[in-house]
């Protein structure tokens, strides 16, 4: 089912599949255990990641999971955790829901590369303007363009998961001041 949702929805999803446990741990990795923290993510897809953020993350934190896919949605409200909160709505409209300056953390599996320049900017931009001062934005991707944060972040590292499935790339950027 899972895989099969990917593949229908490759266009929105961007993958045939969940990514690596250990990209997924990668990625997952500013999630602090020992201090609340708002954190965001955005294409939570099936859950995978969004688990790993709940099994990691304070009991104090507070999740914002943004998803688009009917399919991934009933999905992610099957976790029952008080501290997620499901949001059915485009990932671009992050400002309409958080305020800004609020969020510790955003992590992302948005397939940036399939969004029109216009539409990737802004969502950059929102998701920079979303953050607090020293916030982090964390993008799984499957392709290379530390390029696309140029404006808005810093990138602090990108890591390559060669023997990851797929192969993945994980940009780990600081926002801008």
């Amino acid at each position: 089912m899972k895989t099969f949702s990917y593949i229908r929805n490759f266009k929105t999803s961007g993958t045939i599949a969940s990514s690596s446990i250990k990209a997924i741990n990668r990625i997952v990795e500013n999630v602090l255990p020992n201090k609340p923290q708002l954190i965001v993510e955005l294409g939570s897809g099936s859950g995978a990641i969004t688990r790993q953020i709940l099994d990691r993350m304070h009991p104090g934190s507070v999740l914002y999971a943004f998803e688009i896919n009917n399919d991934f949605i009933g999905s992610l409200r099957s976790f029952k955790d008080r501290r997620l909160h499901v949001m059915p709505y485009s990932a671009l409209d992050i400002l309409s829901h958080l305020e800004k300056g609020a969020v510790d953390l955003i992590i992302s599996s948005l397939p940036l590369s399939f969004f029109k320049t216009a539409s990737r900017e802004e969502l950059l931009s929102s998701s920079n303007k979303a953050l607090k001062t020293g916030g982090c934005f964390n993008q799984l991707a499957f392709l290379y363009f530390p390029w696309y944060f140029g404006k808005n972040f810093r990138v602090a590292r990108t890591d390559f998961m060669m023997l990851s499935f797929p192969p993945t790339f994980l940009y780990f950027c600081k926002k801008a001041i």
